[in-house]
């Protein structure tokens, strides 16, 4: 599939808020058994055979994700069906593959090492933001809790700086959706979550150069 431009990029990113999406939680910019997953929006998941899998392998991860649903009064029949991350919502959105790439295995840690390397493959670093530009950090930490996010920006304000992204997200399941809307982990919020990471930087795209 050849990229698609700056322009139908945040189409399509725009396009998928109302792609009611699951970001599931134990694969989250991993490779699973050797298989990429989740790969883009609309990938379809057994719900259940994942959370049994979670409770398996990590019986407090599986409690909070259903202390998670309890508290915003949902049940695992009611969960969308098609699952993404963050990483697979961005290659999606861009028209890229995650896999293979000239990259490897395109998650947020590889997106932030080519924009600040000397290479860049497939994405540049830029000083200030501009919408469609990546908003990205890497792993923090071995914790799975610490795991890299990106997301497009969407919004810039006069000092170049982002203030609103487009972004696949386990937290934006819980934002209340408006009257007659679902709930979605890909939604277009302020940019907090990154704002709080010294390691965000700003990439574009390089074919959006």
């Amino acid at each position: 599939m050849p990229a698609f431009s700056l322009d139908q990029t945040m189409d399509r990113a725009r396009g998928a808020l109302a792609m009611p999406t699951l970001y599931w939680l134990d694969a989250g910019g991993l490779k699973d058994g050797g298989r990429a997953m989740p790969t883009r929006p609309g990938e379809p998941t057994d719900v259940k055979r994942r959370l049994a899998e979670m409770q398996a392998k990590d019986p407090d991860k599986a409690r909070k994700y259903l202390e998670g649903l309890a508290r915003i009064g949902l049940t695992i029949e009611q969960l969308p069906r098609e699952t993404c991350d963050c990483s697979g919502f961005v290659t999606w959105a861009l028209g890229i593959a995650r896999n293979p790439s000239p990259i490897g295995w395109v998650n947020t840690d590889a997106m932030h090492e080519d924009a600040r390397g000397r290479q860049n493959k497939l994405f540049v670093r830029l000083e200030q933001a501009r919408i469609g530009a990546l908003i990205v950090y890497p792993r923090q930490g071995p914790a799975s809790e610490q795991v890299g996010h990106v997301g497009f920006v969407s919004e810039v304000d006069a000092q170049g700086r982002a203030t609103r992204v487009i972004h696949c997200s386990p937290h934006n399941f819980e934002i209340e959706p408006a009257a007659g809307g679902e709930r979605n982990a890909i939604a277009e919020t302020d940019t907090a979550i990154f704002d709080k990471v010294e390691a965000t930087i700003y990439a574009l795209f390089k074919a959006h150069a």
